[in-house]
């Protein structure tokens, strides 16, 4: 995997989420990630993600940066990470 340019998308999506959302959503956005990482098996966080971002791609055969996209149109935390764990 190690894909740098979607991490570099991920960032960027994840930077404007950031400007667009309250401080509050954006507080439960990154405690949700890092409980979500902290009982995902193996490597880094940003290593789960992208497993996981693949895993969906593969599953719906669509590319890795439209999984990126769905996941930072949701309106809260609860909701990306719902997509993100589906």
């Amino acid at each position: 995997m190690a894909d740098t340019s979607l991490r570099k998308l991920f960032e960027n999506k994840l930077n404007e989420w950031n400007k667009s959302k309250g401080e509050a959503v954006n507080r439960a956005l990154m405690a949700a990630l890092m409980e979500w990482g902290s009982v995902v098996p193996g490597g880094t966080l940003w290593e789960s993600i992208e497993r996981q971002i693949f895993f969906k791609a593969e599953k719906y055969d669509v590319p890795p940066e439209r999984i990126v996209g769905e996941l930072f149109e949701q309106e809260n935390a609860d909701m990306f990470m719902f997509l993100l764990q589906a």
